[in-house]
């Protein structure tokens, strides 16, 4: 299994979160999809400014005209490859 990056309690609990109310309660029930969602640290891909709104339901700009997608979009097509797989 893959190890899980060290991080802050303040960030561990924001993910805990979104993927247990933006994630597993809109339908995402493939535990490894959720799993790795509860070890991705996604406030390391993007501006430190932004780190505080990553786990947040809402895309975020990450410059160049570019978003992080809200945490809900990439998984959700996730879980449904998962069961072509």
């Amino acid at each position: 299994m893959a190890q899980v990056l060290l991080d802050s309690p303040k960030y561990q609990k924001a993910r805990e979160t979104m993927v247990l109310l933006q994630i597993r309660l809109r339908g995402v029930s493939d535990k490894k999809v959720l799993n790795t969602m509860n070890q991705v640290p996604r406030h390391r891909f993007v501006p430190e400014e932004l780190a505080s709104q990553v786990y947040a339901d809402h895309p975020l700009s990450i410059g160049q005209g570019q978003t992080i997608s809200q945490p809900y979009i990439p998984y959700s097509c996730i879980n449904n490859m998962t069961k072509w797989i």
